[in-house]
């Protein structure tokens, strides 16, 4: 992830103490057998936060935008516009990546894994759920461990011009989906030797090929997509609303 934030989930330290609390009747005068406890309870929390990162790093995560004329889009992830963009039809997804798959077991939406981003100015608190898991004794359990699953669609509100979203896989053991794409769309400063190789090979493969270009008829600073034809001929499709 190119934000530090993203995906960043947050366990309340004030709850935390609470859940000590019992297990102390006077920090000035802490008997050892109630330190002990406090120690173990500190250290039972640890672990459910080493759960936590273990289970979050074999998370897959591939993201996908519902604006393809974004001109941020392009800056960001396109190379500068220099760069393709490809479009897939989330309705056509192959539910066989899916079969012959543990995820039933691990994933949250088994054969169709799409979610939108929620965007907010909050981090997903999960003190609740990190508690929960230290008090039924899970906390140390590394397979198919069940992270919270709200910090993996939450962003700032900053980044709500992505439109994102994501398709979310928890088995570590999955190589990539069989998602075919139907369109590309090619950027507005791509080199045309690199413009032509692509559209070549996408007509061979029967996709919708596009020019994301600018009108300078248009007073407003927006980008336009042109169906692109072998004879060099562009049609003008749509323009941003």
């Amino acid at each position: 992830m190119n934000d530090p934030t993203d995906c960043l989930y947050y366990i309340n330290p004030e709850k935390v103490i609470g859940k000590l609390a019992p297990y102390v009747s006077d920090y000035n005068n802490i008997t050892p057998e109630e330190y002990d406890s406090m120690c173990h309870r500190m250290s039972t929390i640890d672990n459910v936060l080493n759960s936590f990162n273990y289970a979050f790093e074999k998370v897959k995560i591939a993201s996908f935008t519902e604006d393809i004329l974004s001109p941020l889009m392009w800056s960001h992830y396109a190379y500068e516009h220099k760069g393709f963009a490809l479009r897939y039809d989330m309705n056509h997804f192959d539910c066989d990546n899916c079969k012959k798959c543990n995820c039933f077991d691990i994933c949250y939406r088994p054969q169709y894994p799409f979610y939108p981003v929620i965007y907010t100015t909050k981090r997903a608190d999960t003190t609740s759920f990190a508690i929960e898991k230290e008090l039924n004794g899970e906390s140390n359990k590394e397979d198919n461990f069940q992270i919270p699953f709200l910090p993996l669609l939450q962003k700032s509100k900053e980044w709500k011009y992505e439109k994102e979203w994501r398709c979310i896989c928890r088995n570590p053991d999955k190589k990539c989906f069989h998602f075919k794409p139907d369109a590309i769309y090619l950027g507005n400063r791509m080199d045309e030797n690199k413009r032509k190789e692509l559209a070549d090979i996408a007509l061979r493969k029967n996709m919708e090929v596009y020019d994301i270009s600018i009108n300078f008829d248009n007073p407003y600073f927006q980008m336009e997509a042109w169906d692109y034809s072998e004879d060099g001929t562009m049609v003008y499709i749509y323009r941003r609303k």
